[in-house]
Order: structure tokens, then sequence, then C-alpha cells
């Protein structure tokens, strides 16, 4: 009897588990199988492009015009070669590189300019919300892919005009969901009460509005950026993207688009390499959707 009464009084003094949101939300993201695959994926995709010198078997301009079209298997050319002798599995990981580094920066692009007018939007009264928002309906009307085309072809064919013609189009989608989430979270009770106080608006917004809205922006991230490869993708392919000799996958599959019939392997490497990329940042961002969901955060552990 006195050992269970000692036992009952350690189970009643013992210190309960202290958990916040975000330690939540990862344990019910190791839980989902496709997420953590897809996150693998990706992380094994950066560390290629970024390590490419060491991890490429060769440079990704390196021609050997003796060792043209070799086929999959090839000793010296695992994944075979393309019309010039080069290299396909080192112009596949450097393409790696461009592909994931214009899709980050169209992104950071996104960013700068999609919060800042959401917030403003929501925040700064009914004249500039609506100076913002019709600002921002005129600049979501204008097709993507025709938009970046113009814009490419006053610049000039430069990778690094790429990403910065992606994100000036593509904002308009972050600015209304961060200005739809600051004018829900106006009416929360922490914020009316720091307005009865007299904290300035400006401290609000940063301090108060903003951390809430980490979950919706980081989800809403993650699911642009298979977007973003698949545009990149796309006017490499049609020949405005990234100059040659530069590796972009989709500049791969337009060169070996001629010979699709007789040497597939130059199409469907590339062409693997965009959706798997692409398909493994959906199962993220997915994935993410579900962990950052706030009606999730009352779930346990042991779910």
């Amino acid at each position: 009897m006195k050992a269970q009464t000692t036992t009952i009084h350690r189970s009643a003094t013992r210190a309960p588990q202290s958990r916040t949101f975000w330690g939540d939300a990862w344990c019910r993201l190791r839980r989902n199988h496709a997420t953590m695959l897809g996150l693998v994926a990706i992380l094994l995709v950066v560390v290629l492009a970024s390590c490419a010198e060491r991890c490429a078997p060769s440079p990704y301009d390196l021609q050997d015009m003796s060792a043209t079209l070799q086929p999959i298997g090839t000793p010296g050319h695992l994944l075979g070669t393309d019309q010039l002798g080069r290299d396909l599995l080192s112009r596949l990981i450097y393409g790696a590189r461009i592909s994931l580094g214009v899709s980050t920066l169209a992104q950071l692009l996104v960013l700068l300019i999609g919060i800042p007018i959401g917030l403003i939007a929501g925040s700064g009264g009914r004249w500039r919300d609506d100076i913002l928002m019709r600002g921002t309906d005129i600049i979501y009307a204008f097709p993507d892919l025709l938009f970046v085309i113009v814009m490419l072809s006053v610049l000039g064919r430069n990778v690094f005009y790429v990403p910065m013609a992606m994100g000036l189009i593509s904002w308009t989608t972050l600015a209304r969901l961060v200005r739809a989430q600051v004018l829900s979270l106006r009416t929360c009770d922490f914020v009316l009460a720091a307005e009865v106080i007299g904290v300035p608006t400006w401290q609000i917004v940063l301090r108060h509005i903003l951390p809430h809205m980490l979950a919706p922006i980081i989800v809403t991230v993650t699911l642009g950026m298979p977007q973003f490869i698949l545009l990149e993708a796309t006017l490499s392919f049609i020949g405005i993207g990234a100059p040659p000799p530069m590796p972009s996958w989709g500049l791969m599959v337009n060169e070996g688009f001629t010979a699709i019939f007789s040497y597939p392997h130059l199409v469907v490497i590339p062409g693997s390499a965009i959706a798997i990329t692409t398909l493994s940042c959906t199962f993220v961002g997915d994935g993410l959707c579900d962990a950052l969901d706030p009606r999730q955060e009352h779930l346990g552990m042991d779910r």
C-alpha cells in the first residue's frame, strides 16, 4: 500500500511535458511518410547542387566528340552523353543548381514584395487598401508566362533576369493571403488589447500579427516552388531562359527533343528530374499544410 501511494505521489508531482506549436507540427510532419520522402529527395538535390564541383564526374561544358550519344550505363558516363559528348549526369547535377537557385531567388523576391504590400493593405486604412489591392488585381490579371516572356525579351537573355521577372509577376497571391490574415487577426483580443493601451500600429503588425502568419506563409512558399521550377524549365525549353551552355533542366529537354525517338534518355532523364523535384516539393507543401493546421494543435503525439 505504501509503495502504491509513493507511485501515485510521484506521478502526480511529475512535471507535464511542455509542447509547443512547432514541436507538435514537427511530430505530425514526421508521421507523414510522403512528406518525409519528399523532404529527403529535396535535401539530396540541394546537396548535389551545392557540391556540384565535387559530385559531378566532369565539367558540365566538357565536350568529347568521340563519345557522343552514349547510352545509359556507359563506363565513365553513368547516364550517357548528349549530342556534343557532354556527360548527362554532370549536366543534370549542375542543372539542379540553376533550377533551384532561380526558384529560390524568385520566392525571395515574392516575399520581399508580397508581405509588405499585404501588411500595409490590411492595416493601413481603407484608401491604402483600395489602392494597393486594385494595383494587385491589375498585376494578377496579366498571364504569368506572357509577362515573363515580354520582360526577358526586353531585358535580354540572362539567368539573373529570370528570377526577377518571375518574382515581379508572382507576388500577388502572397499579398492577398497576408492581407486576409491581417484583417482576420485584427479582431483578436490580443490585438485589440494592444490598440487600447496605445501601441503603435506598426509595432502591432510586426510583433503581434506577423508572427501568427508564419505558418500560412511557409506553406504558400513551399507550394510555390514547383510552380517556379516548372516556369523556369518552360522558359529554358522555349529558348529564353538560361543561355547555353548552362545546363538548365528545361534546356536539356529542348536539346534532346530532336532525337527523342532515337535517344529517349536525353529527354527522359532531365524530365524525370523536373517531375521528381516538383512532386517532392508538392509532398512537402501538402505535409506542411496539414502539420501547421491550427486545428491540429490540440492533438497529442500518440495519435
